[in-house]
């Protein structure tokens, strides 16, 4: 396996995973009624940060599909802080630099057609 402290290795979504699965850890499992019934398993201060690695790598899989002649890399670290750049793409045509942000009202997680009308801070649906 490829080590993703390799900058050129990274997954798209690479520092919000690691902030998701660490805001996970403050989470007490669910009572077995809790999961017959369905709520969700996600600590309330992970959820933000799982819709961020979810739209992260939905824009990952976008920019796999560019050609050869261009390199991108994901979760570039700006200064010494936890900051980065979501995605840094270098081709023929320049150098881009895209970082990912909800609109103030997302449709869902994943931004579907017809999905309810909620921001991801808002949680899973109830």
């Amino acid at each position: 396996m490829k080590s993703p402290s390799l900058l050129e290795n990274r997954p798209a979504g690479y520092s919000v995973v690691l902030e998701c699965l660490a805001r996970q850890q403050l989470a007490v499992p669910r009572s077995k009624l809790k999961r017959i019934l369905g709520f969700p398993p996600l600590h309330p201060d992970a959820w933000p940060w799982f819709a961020g690695a979810v739209g992260e790598m939905q824009v990952g899989r976008i920019l796999a599909k560019l050609g050869e002649e261009w390199t991108v890399l994901h979760a570039v670290p700006v200064g010494e802080g936890r900051t980065d750049i979501d995605h840094v793409v270098i081709g023929p045509a320049g150098l881009f630099t895209i970082n990912n942000e909800a609109p103030p009202r997302c449709k869902g997680l994943g931004f579907a057609e017809g999905a309810d009308d909620r921001r991801a801070e808002d949680g899973p649906p109830a």
